[in-house]
């Protein structure tokens, strides 16, 4: 498996986790309370903050509440609150994997902040335009727009758009392999976390970094990063971290050719990523398939056979329910070396000519992403 085929994987999860966390206001215990408390707010606000109180519980009622908000805000000719309501329509269809409502619900949200003073806002939709692209591997759109964001959030001093926009311009930069200015960004973000006593998204960008310096082959320090990573997440008892942060760390000992140590690491990832819920196609099941992944090509390098098959059939039954063609091509690889290993040159050809064919259509899919922006 690639580096960069490695860290788009794990890339597209932390962003699709802070797709999940980046509203301040988490759920609340019921709605009754929201009423009582929020008594003074008009329908429109009303109808948005309840639709952000079922962001997680019920994304139907969140998106049903949204509209409510966009309706009455357009029978009021409120810009910003029609700006608002768009806006959060726009995320709640990224949580529903619709890439492309999103991206016209954040355009026609955009439009109506030109119509009003709101940088703030402003600032957050581009952002959030900018992971939309990331989702479909178009990183000159996502870099367009995160910029744009950037300039905004600057010019305002707003930290909070801030410690999460620099590590995803962090993220991209990585992507396209230019590590040296992902570290200046992912040094940015430790300090704005820092700054705004994130420690959740402190944590990311510590993993993050331990991402850049794997692919520099810097391994020992890599492995000092995830466990930084690990340590704060686990305090925080914040799974999905834990499992990529043990992820990392297995990746570096597999690097380093440590592979009883690999073995422990991965199965620690595979521990937590198993308390996950599946909230997305993409967060859980991306984690888990990495991880069986992981298993499965270090069982390959200590010969034990039968394991590797066990844990690589896993990866791609999961693939398959789904369409994790990334882990899955890579999962092809390990099966073609485990046959060729094991002397079946047939099946290993067959398994062969299917990573080539997964990773041609992942790079078809890349290339028409750029074509059709």
């Amino acid at each position: 498996m690639t580096f960069i085929r490695y860290i788009f994987i794990l890339g597209i999860i932390l962003i699709v986790e802070k797709v999940y966390s980046i509203d301040k206001t988490e759920n609340s215990d019921s709605l009754s309370s929201i009423v009582i408390v929020e008594d003074g707010l008009s329908e429109v606000d009303l109808n948005l903050l309840i639709s952000k109180s079922f962001k997680t519980s019920n994304i139907d009622s969140a998106s049903l509440y949204a509209n409510r908000a966009l309706a009455q805000a357009m029978i009021k000719d409120e810009n910003k609150k029609i700006a608002e309501s768009l806006f959060v329509l726009g995320k709640i269809n990224l949580r529903q994997d619709s890439l492309l409502n999103a991206r016209d619900n954040f355009y026609q949200s955009l439009r109506y902040t030109d119509q009003c003073e709101c940088d703030s806002l402003e600032a957050s939709i581009l952002m959030f335009l900018g992971k939309s692209y990331v989702f479909q591997d178009n990183y000159s759109e996502a870099i367009l727009n995160f910029m744009k964001s950037l300039e905004i959030a600057e010019a305002i001093n707003n930290k909070v758009i801030l410690s999460d926009l620099l590590d995803d311009i962090g993220l991209v930069m990585a992507f396209l392999t230019d590590y040296d200015q992902a570290m200046v960004y992912f040094e940015r973000a430790l300090v704005v976390n820092d700054e705004v006593g994130d420690e959740k998204n402190y944590a990311t960008t510590l993993r993050n970094i331990g991402f850049v310096l794997q692919g520099q082959k810097q391994f020992d320090e890599a492995r000092k990063k995830y466990s930084q990573a690990l340590e704060i997440y686990t305090l925080l008892n914040y799974v999905p971290g834990m499992s990529t942060a043990s992820l990392g760390i297995g990746n570096t000992e597999y690097l380093m050719e440590d592979y009883q140590n690999a073995l422990i690491s991965y199965m620690k990832a595979l521990s937590y990523a198993k308390e996950i819920k599946i909230t997305s196609k993409v967060s859980g099941p991306y984690i888990l398939a990495l991880c069986y992944n992981g298993l499965g090509k270090t069982y390959l390098k200590l010969e034990r056979f039968a394991e590797a098959k066990k844990e690589l059939q896993k990866s791609v039954d999961l693939c398959d329910r789904f369409g994790i063609p990334g882990s899955k091509a890579n999962a092809a690889l390990y099966f073609s070396q485990l046959y060729e290993k094991s002397g079946n040159t047939s099946l290993a050809f067959d398994y062969f000519k299917i990573y080539n064919r997964l990773s041609d259509s992942i790079i078809n899919a890349r290339n028409v992403s750029q074509i059709t922006k």
